[in-house]
Parts: C-alpha cells; structure tokens; sequence
C-alpha cells in the first residue's frame, strides 16, 4: 500500500512541474513578440531574384540589424502559350549541388591535389562557395512547399550590423550567389527584446519552383 501511495505522489509531482514548465510563463508579452515578427513578415512581394535581394536590404535589415533529372512538365489546365521564366529539374537529395569548394560566380574547385591543403582551399574559396552538410551544420531536413530539403547547403553569415551584413550582401549578389539554378534560400536569426527580456528565434524560407514561381514562408 505504502508503494503504490509514493508512485501516485511521485506522478502527481512530476504532472505539475511539467505543467508549471509548460504553461508557468505564457505570458501576453510571448504572444505580442511573435504577432509583431508575424506581421513583419506578411507583406513580402518578391518574385524574383532582384526583389528578394531589395527586401533583405531594406525589411530584413531594419528589423535585425543595428545601425552600426525530371523535366518541368506543363499540365492540360495551363495555356499552351504560357511563358516560364526557368525550366529545370526538381529539386531532390539525389541532384543537390554538393561540390565542396567552389570560386565566386560558382566556379567549382574539382582539380585539387593531395599536396593542396585545406588551408589552401579556404584561402581560395570564401566560406558562402563551401558546401556544408547537414551534420556539420547540425540541422535537420526541412519540408518547404515545393520540396524536402536536406539539412545541408551553402552558408552567408551577415554579420551583426548593417555596415557587414551590407557588404556580404553586396559580395553575394555581385558574384551571383543565388543563380538560376538555386532552389531555396533559408534565413535564420535571433532578435532580442530589451523590454520584455525575450528573445524570438525565426526562419524564412524563400523558395523557387522548377517554373521559376516563387513561395515564401515565415516561422517565428
């Protein structure tokens, strides 16, 4: 009796620290910070790769950073006319650009000696042209609107302040970081709110569809 008396209170005890971890700190300053980075994000028009590059300047920034082997197929319900700004081969884990080390404007670096070191590499190839896998980015794979995509892909840090973030943007674009063969572009980053001592995590995903549509989605 005394056995099954302690196992009901140990379970009770455990049911509500849990609740206490679950719904303790809900407060209405959670739900304001995520509704405001909601609403940040809902207008975003671009449908191309120029417009993508003009808002990442313009909204991205003023609200991060501080001043300082298939074919594209046509179905019956579209016009026999009808124009499409690309035409390639849906995206899968299988035909995923994962050469390592790549020059700007996505020149690949194949010819590499054993004599070459890694140094070597790196000096050449700036680290957005370096293929990262999902594990050396710890991620997981991502389900977008289009496709499933790995966790693995070519990485931009912007910085913590317009001044770089600026200039890596600027370097990107200038060299063609995203062609017309990328598929899907993923921005992550952290705001902090003095006010409310909160910090809000949030990923968009700007995606392109084998046609050259594009979709873009927000979670924070």
């Amino acid at each position: 009796m005394y056995k099954v008396l302690a196992e009901i209170t140990f379970f009770l005890i455990f049911v509500i620290l849990l609740m206490i971890v679950c719904y303790g700190n809900r407060g209405h300053t959670r739900y304001l910070l995520t509704d405001s980075m909601e609403d940040a994000f809902k207008n975003f028009k671009g449908k191309n790769v120029s417009s993508f590059w003009t808002w990442m300047r313009g909204k991205l920034f003023q609200l991060c950073m501080t001043p300082d082997a298939s074919v594209c197929q046509v179905t019956d319900e579209m016009p026999r006319n009808a124009m499409f700004s690309r035409c390639i081969p849906s995206y899968s884990s299988k035909n995923e650009y994962k050469t390592p080390y790549n020059l700007p404007e996505w020149i690949p670096v194949t010819n590499t000696s054993h004599n070459q070191s890694v140094f070597e590499l790196e000096r050449m190839c700036p680290k957005p042209w370096r293929y990262k896998s999902s594990r050396d980015l710890q991620t997981l794979s991502y389900e977008g609107f289009y496709s499933t995509y790995d966790g693995g892909g070519f990485v931009a840090d912007l910085g913590y302040n317009i001044k770089s973030a600026l200039k890596v943007l600027n370097t990107l674009q200038e060299h063609n970081w995203i062609d017309e063969f990328s598929v899907a572009v993923f921005i992550e980053f952290t705001i902090f709110n003095p006010s409310s001592s909160l910090f809000s995590v949030a990923k968009c995903l700007y995606e392109r569809s084998p046609t050259g549509g594009v979709f873009f989605f927000k979670k924070c």
